[in-house]
């Protein structure tokens, strides 16, 4: 398990998976390389973590985005060597794009979602709702960055914080509060 960036060696990787090192590197031509192959992989996951989350969430849309957030939460537990990358932010320019992709395909189908079962329809706009998953991953980051399980009182934090926001692009109070009287 690699629990630091600095562990992740050719060397290592090959005595993990029980192979002499040369193996490894008919398939890779250097640490680099294998860093950026194990973070498109990473990427490409996230948003069929997002697709089995939002399926197999039930309840009101903040139930449903409190589902999205632990879906991704648990996968940064699974998945040490992901929460390693990815709070060291080794993505090059290309896995940087494909990562920007994938985060678009998850702000747009959260939209659609959670703007069907909140029927009120949707105010914001799709710069709204990709601000939402990256201040989600941010928040999420600030959780793992120094408790591999998960900070969760951050964790906490993060569900109220996207709940209020989504709600708001979603033109309606959260559970819990009032309308505000207008000015």
């Amino acid at each position: 398990m690699v629990e630091d960036l600095a562990a992740l060696t050719m060397r290592a990787v090959a005595a993990r998976a029980g192979v002499p090192p040369a193996t490894i590197y008919q398939f890779f031509d250097d640490r680099e390389s294998l860093v950026q192959a194990l973070a498109v992989r990473y990427v490409v996951a996230t948003p069929e973590t997002f697709d089995s989350a939002i399926r197999s969430a039930g309840g009101d849309w903040p139930h449903v985005l409190d589902g999205v957030i632990d879906a991704f939460a648990d996968l940064l537990r699974r998945e040490p060597a992901m929460r390693v990358l990815w709070l060291a932010g080794v993505m090059d320019a290309a896995t940087g794009r494909i990562a920007a992709g994938a985060d678009d395909e998850i702000a747009d189908a959260l939209r659609a979602r959670l703007a069907s079962m909140s029927g009120r329809g949707d105010r914001g706009t799709a710069a709204d709702w990709r601000f939402l998953v990256t201040l989600v991953g941010d928040l999420l980051q600030r959780a793992f960055k120094h408790d591999p399980s998960g900070d969760d009182l951050l964790l906490a934090r993060a569900k109220r914080t996207a709940t209020l926001y989504a709600a708001d692009l979603l033109g309606e109070p959260p559970a819990g509060t009032k309308a505000s009287p207008a000015a």
